[in-house]
């Protein structure tokens, strides 16, 4: 199934079927989520469109199913298998910051991870798709710096075991080092900027610390 965005329209092609659904939702409507950026679908043909404030999910007929509007800036999105991956730019703080969600499909956020290491300085992803090859996702962001902008090619496992979202010191694997990793940010100036909050109550706290370590013992 291939899928166009044109504003508020929404087209589906199957084969030499095109249809054309019209997305106009008020702007005090629960499933309005501002201006749609990307779209994808799943295995069963629903279709999960990114928008600027937040990801609804529809069927193949154009019937809204779910919607969830805790994340935005919601700029691409692609579906694998039961997992949806989000890549956002959201404000944490007074910037942007590079942001992964991977929801289940009815739009609960399973895992949420800031990819850029923080820096005071805005750090986003364009419009467009996210590609996927050999079990992981590729995606391109960009930096904004004094000195110039930086370009960040991030390579995503998708088949890592349970919590590799939240493996913040980037040894591939979650361990002990990603927990102490995680009080630090709880201790230090970092709170506010979400590295992982697991629990999603806007901050990085000690309930995401025993959120880690019960991932990392399987409790």
């Amino acid at each position: 199934m291939e899928i166009y965005i044109i504003s508020l329209l929404i087209g589906f092609r199957e084969g030499d079927l095109f249809n054309v659904v019209v997305l106009d939702f008020p702007e005090n409507s629960r499933y309005y989520i501002g201006t749609v950026y990307s779209a994808c679908s799943d295995e069963r043909g629903d279709i999960y469109v990114a928008g600027s404030e937040g990801v609804l999910k529809l069927s193949s007929n154009g019937t809204v199913l779910q919607v969830n509007k805790k994340i935005h800036n919601c700029l691409k999105i692609i579906c694998l298998k039961d997992k949806i991956y989000v890549f956002a730019s959201p404000i944490i703080g007074k910037y942007h910051v590079q942001m992964l969600y991977v929801l289940d499909n009815n739009l609960r956020i399973l895992y949420s991870k800031i990819l850029n290491e923080y820096e005071p300085y805005d750090f986003m992803f364009g419009i467009g798709k996210a590609s996927y090859a050999d079990g992981k996702i590729y995606v391109v962001g960009w930096g904004y710096i004094p000195t110039g902008s930086i370009i960040t090619l991030y390579e995503i496992p998708t088949k890592a075991r349970h919590g590799i979202e939240c493996d913040f010191n980037n040894n591939g694997i979650l361990d002990i080092g990603d927990v102490v990793l995680c009080l630090r940010y709880v201790i230090g100036s970092y709170m506010t900027n979400v590295r992982c909050d697991l629990n999603h109550n806007g901050i990085t706290d000690i309930g995401d610390c025993v959120l880690l370590l019960e991932m990392l013992t399987g409790k």
